[in-house]
């Protein structure tokens, strides 16, 4: 009885209290004053005498929800500070209410107070400015140094970022029912239009910010004894797993530094997946003041990375992921490895340049793994005249053959995908019953898998003319590959074995040289700028309607005479 009782009491003085939020009786006088916190910005209020949140949330343009107080808001008093967010909202409330443009940034600066751990090139970062710029501005700060608490001045158009308009390339949504995912992706996709650019801090110099497991902390279980080094290898040691990824980094800035251009390279250890750990590490290392972040991490820490990207506006790219779902409602995430409706028009177009007046079967489960795959080729197939094609489900595979022998010409494209030992049974299900056509049809699968199932028949696989997606495969028929192979060998003693090394070189020698070359424009025009010669791998950057981008660029390859060939 007494619990309840006091519930009740709670809940009244709360909606009492509550009720004095709406209350108004002394007018809010708008300050264009504003402070960093957490990495973000906000207008800093003062509570006066008879005002409440709500009301200086409205006096700011804002919702009374969105404010931040350093007390609890049910206990607000006469001289609480209020953070409101600094967006277009509140700038426009500012700037009206201010009677001048002052807010809208025709004022010559603003005073912030410096909070702790804040730099002067991360203030220059935030503000659109130059460290010299602040430091005219502050004279104090030239000669004593930067301290927290301090009240300093900002240019005050440093609190507007370039604005661009992208143009839209969202198609027009067919009447049909779509599911919660498509609407999410849909508006996403409307509500991510615009995007906000800031300037580089420095003309002449790219900051890159690389955050990758390198396990420092387990540097100690090293042997360097011969015997160890050589029957262990490096693999067994977490300190090595990534380590190519790394070295292709370095490659990369050796030849960017020939080329005459200037990098600044900051590389994080980010072993643990915790989201603290994440954010001690992007804040220790003032990762928000790059021009770029490269992340080779784990689907959780890259989440909480692209997060902390998105709040400061800077630039992530996601090496390995091939998950769309990053690009959702973020636009400063980068997908490097291809998406799956660029494999998908890949495909087809081989299907159509090479097997026109064929037949295209597409073989699945219906598992949710393959549903991405399967909605890219059949939102695609869908709009094109010019193809026959056929959606096949794997659990009617004894009709195949019948089926197959119907029509001369096929090609399949197998994404049945649901755990590597299916995967390998039915994939060698699948070549024995297309070897034993009499005209077996062209195979594709959009993933390199299938030739590292260890009891594969290479010689079905050269009878079907096998075509497949093969992301970085370093080729030493290729002139670039045999060179950066040649060179890789000449620093480190050994190959670049998998997709690290090659990648990484890639993504430092496109970043930073569409940097160098388009300035912050690039990112409002990524499709106008041409991908250096050197690069080992194809890349084509453009703006994703789901909000981030996403390289568009495929690399088929075919088996002939049990060699890798590229299809043109």
């Amino acid at each position: 009885m007494k619990k309840s009782l006091r519930t009740i009491l709670t809940v009244l003085c709360l909606l009492l209290m509550g009720g004095g939020l709406y209350a108004q009786s002394t007018p809010v006088q708008v300050s264009n004053v504003t402070q960093m916190m957490n990495g973000k910005n906000y207008y800093i209020y003062v509570i006066q005498p008879g005002q409440t949140v709500f009301s200086i949330s409205r006096a700011y343009g804002l919702h009374y929800s969105t404010a931040v107080l350093k007390t609890d808001i049910h206990s607000i008093a006469v001289g609480d500070t209020v953070w409101l967010p600094v967006n277009a909202q509140s700038r426009a409330a500012v700037a009206q209410a201010c009677g001048s443009a002052i807010a809208a940034s025709n004022a010559p600066y603003q005073e912030i107070i410096v909070q702790q751990g804040q730099t002067l090139y991360a203030l220059a970062k935030t503000y659109n400015t130059s460290v010299e710029k602040l430091e005219q501005m502050n004279p104090l700060v030239k000669s004593e140094g930067l301290k927290a608490g301090q009240t300093i001045k900002v240019p005050t158009s440093g609190t507007h970022s370039s604005t661009t308009t992208l143009p839209r390339t969202t198609p027009e949504p067919k009447k049909t029912s779509t599911t919660t995912d498509t609407k999410k992706a849909t508006q996403a996709a409307v509500n991510l239009q615009r995007i906000d650019v800031r300037e580089r801090i420095s003309k002449d110099k790219i900051y890159v910010s690389v955050l990758m497991p390198l396990y420092l902390d387990r540097m100690n279980e090293i042997s360097t004894t011969k015997f160890d080094v050589e029957q262990r290898g490096k693999k067994t040691y977490k300190s090595f797993e990534f380590i190519q990824f790394y070295e292709g980094i370095l490659m990369a800035v050796e030849k960017l530094q020939q080329q005459g251009y200037k990098v600044v390279l900051n590389v994080v250890d980010v072993s643990a997946e915790d989201d603290a750990t994440v954010t001690e590490a992007w804040n220790s290392h003032n990762c928000a003041s790059s021009d770029i972040v490269i992340a080779l991490l784990t689907r959780s820490p890259f989440a909480k990375a692209a997060q902390l990207a998105k709040e400061s506006r800077t630039f992530i790219v996601s090496p390995m992921s091939t998950r769309d779902e990053i690009l959702v409602d973020n636009p400063y995430v980068i997908k490097y490895m291809p998406s799956d409706k660029a494999i998908a028009k890949s495909m087809i177009d081989i299907m159509a340049k090479y097997h026109s007046g064929g037949h295209l079967y597409i073989i699945h489960s219906k598992a949710r793994t393959e549903e991405s795959m399967r909605n890219a080729f059949t939102s695609q197939l869908e709009g094109r005249s010019d193809i026959q094609w056929t959606l096949f489900d794997w659990s009617a595979v004894g009709k195949l053959s019948t089926t197959l022998k119907a029509s001369s010409d096929n090609v399949i494209v197998n994404i049945f995908e649901q755990s590597r030992e299916k995967d390998r049974i039915q994939v060698n299900n699948l070549l024995n019953r297309l070897v034993s056509l009499n005209q077996p049809p062209v195979l594709m699968t959009p993933a390199n898998y299938v030739r590292d199932i260890s009891d594969i028949d290479f010689s079905q696989l050269q009878k079907v003319n096998y075509h497949m997606l093969y992301t970085a495969y370093l080729d030493m028929n290729n002139p670039n590959h045999k060179d950066f192979i040649d060179s890789f060998k000449n620093h480190y003693r050994t190959d670049p074995t998998g997709v690290y090394a090659g990648v990484a070189n890639d993504i430092m020698l496109y970043f930073v040289t569409a940097l160098n070359q388009k300035g912050v424009a690039f990112w409002n025009n990524p499709e106008g700028f041409t991908a250096p010669s050197t690069l080992l791998f194809p890349l084509k950057i453009v703006r994703s309607q789901l909000g981030g981008f996403e390289n568009q660029a495929v690399s088929i390859y075919r088996m002939e005479d049990f060699h890798l060939k590229p299809i043109r």
